[in-house]
């Protein structure tokens, strides 16, 4: 187990991404906290996100044990990401739909919680891939590959028909926000396939991983 004494933070290029990131989502925390106290302008979905990330990333930044997990083969695998996207994407799923005008026709709801329920089934296949190998591990990840399709059929649906009815000087912002969340999503799985996750190109450091002589996917 890790102590106060073991806690070493040796930063490189992705020390400093992760150390922004911390600065960043709390900065955005301390405005969504302000906003909703004192002007009752932003959601508790916000507030909440911006909490869990800064808190991920210090634990990822400090914690070595906790943030990565060891197979048996040696792979060592970013755990900590997973476990901040099953904490913060169903809310961040949540925030997007409540935003629409369809939550008026009552098909909002309906729409956030099967995309819900299939982003968690997503990250549930992403994960289990990773403990598997061969037929079963791409199988698996096929299967979520296929949720996140649906997640993206369901999101981009809602956004067209929010588009559709949004006041012409919202619009731009509406176009932005659904580009900068399909974009980086798009980022996830392949970060999935190309990390030690799958085919190690990349280690967790975002180095070429060229030690082993074989990738995961060929176990």
């Amino acid at each position: 187990m890790s102590s106060v004494n073991d806690i070493r933070v040796d930063f490189s290029g992705p020390q400093y991404f992760t150390l922004t990131a911390i600065i960043v989502s709390s900065v955005l925390l301390v405005f969504f906290w302000y906003q909703r106290k004192y002007h009752n302008a932003a959601a508790w979905t916000k507030v909440y996100v911006s909490a869990v990330m800064p808190v991920n990333y210090l634990l990822s930044l400090l914690l070595s044990e906790v943030s990565a997990v060891v197979l048996q083969d040696g792979t060592r695998v970013a755990i900590l990401r997973y476990w901040g996207w099953l904490a913060t994407c169903p809310v961040l799923l949540l925030d997007i739909f409540s935003a629409m005008p369809l939550r008026k026709s009552g098909q909002a709801p309906v729409q956030a919680l099967a995309a819900i329920i299939l982003d968690q089934l997503m990250v549930i296949c992403g994960v289990s891939a990773i403990i598997y190998g061969g037929a079963a591990k791409i199988a698996l990840f096929t299967m979520g590959c296929l949720c996140g399709v649906c997640v993206y059929y369901l999101i981009l649906s809602a956004f067209f028909k929010a588009y559709a009815q949004y006041p012409s000087e919202a619009k731009p912002w509406l176009a932005a926000t659904a580009i900068l969340f399909c974009g980086g999503w798009l980022l996830f799985p392949i970060a999935w396939v190309l990390g030690t996750e799958g085919f190690g190109i990349i280690s967790p450091t975002l180095r070429l991983a060229s030690a082993r002589p074989t990738t995961p996917l060929q176990t």
